[in-house]
């Protein structure tokens, strides 16, 4: 085999070795949602038929949440969600193993106060 198709063939395979890479996404924010008993890949935004609506957040510090890769307030957090087209069903919260008890209460408070048919589901992350 001649250098060209050896450089052809590697292309090729560099190309779908990439391809195959960015399509796989093990974040958090296409968590497993249980939805009316069936698993669902439920990403952070409304499905066509609204069956499955989904935010992940992550929980930093005392006042600062990261969500979709942007670190916010929870003030913010509340105002972008209540202003979402789409309702707000499930709520994934991850929170470091140092965050305290009281900041993560706040947190369930403030979300059950501004969104009470929201089920809101606690993670360990890191």
């Amino acid at each position: 085999m001649n250098n060209q198709a050896q450089m052809g063939l590697l292309s090729i395979l560099l190309i779908l070795i990439l391809f195959f890479a960015l399509s796989m996404d093990d974040s958090p924010e296409k968590a497993l949602v249980v939805s009316d008993g069936e698993k669902t890949d439920c990403p952070a935004y409304c499905h066509r038929d609204d069956i499955c609506i989904e935010e992940s957040i992550y929980i930093i510090d005392d006042s600062l949440i990261r969500r979709k890769g942007k670190t916010v307030t929870l003030d913010k957090l509340i105002t972008i969600l209540a202003n979402d087209q789409c309702p707000v069903k499930d709520i994934l919260v991850y929170a470091k193993p140092d965050i305290e008890y009281q900041v993560s209460l706040e947190v369930t408070n403030q979300l059950t106060i501004n969104f009470p048919n929201a089920e809101i589901t606690w993670r360990n992350g890191t």
